[in-house]
């Protein structure tokens, strides 16, 4: 077994304690806690508070880890925002279906799936992180509504498609798949939306 207790001169035990996370949040986001995923990863469960704060901030960082929205989002945008959309559905989706980071990410959504507020973390995350800020950046009007739409609209097609494995979703080809969400993604952050109400 292996010792308890903060580990010195050991930089990677954030890194080691996301590994345990994504592991452990694969049996579901209720089913984890704090303490179980401290002996998984084998270090004193303090660590995880003085790290992450909370169970949420560890699941948090178990999806930014995954996706890594800072690494991305320049690539995302690019000098134009001609088919944005269809670049961040082919990322998304890349996550998806990628050996390295399939399984953590399905890990992710199952427990989003199976307890609900973790899927409004998730939800919250790809639309804070990832969405809102490429729309702050090449969205004019309403990004904040926009980022919100487009982000449910990824999170809902990969929860019908890898989850759910909905027949034609799960058996469309990922580039088709991309493309054709990659339009709707389009028309939510560019296309007119109805006058606000007063």
């Amino acid at each position: 077994m292996r010792p308890l207790g903060p580990r010195p001169g050991r930089p990677d035990t954030r890194a080691d304690i996301i590994r345990a996370a994504k592991r452990m949040f694969a049996r579901g986001y209720g089913a984890c806690s704090l303490r179980a995923v401290a002996r998984e990863a084998g270090v004193d469960p303090s660590l995880l508070v003085q790290f992450f704060g909370s169970k949420e901030g560890l699941y948090l960082a178990a999806i930014a880890d995954v996706m890594r929205p800072d690494d991305v989002l320049g690539r995302i945008i690019g000098d134009a925002s001609d088919g944005l959309g269809g670049r961040l559905a082919a990322y998304y989706f890349d996550l998806w279906d990628d050996a390295e980071t399939r399984w953590p990410f399905q890990a992710i959504l199952l427990s989003a799936a199976s307890y609900q507020p973790a899927a409004a973390i998730l939800r919250d995350f790809i639309t804070r992180e990832l969405v809102a800020r490429i729309a702050s950046r090449a969205v004019k009007d309403r990004a904040e509504l926009r980022a919100g739409l487009a982000g449910s609209h990824l999170v809902g097609t990969a929860l019908v498609r890898y989850v759910v494995r909905f027949g034609p979703l799960a058996e469309l080809p990922r580039p088709e798949l991309a493309e054709i969400v990659g339009r709707t993604i389009d028309g939510y952050l560019f296309g007119p939306l109805p006058a606000a109400a007063s």
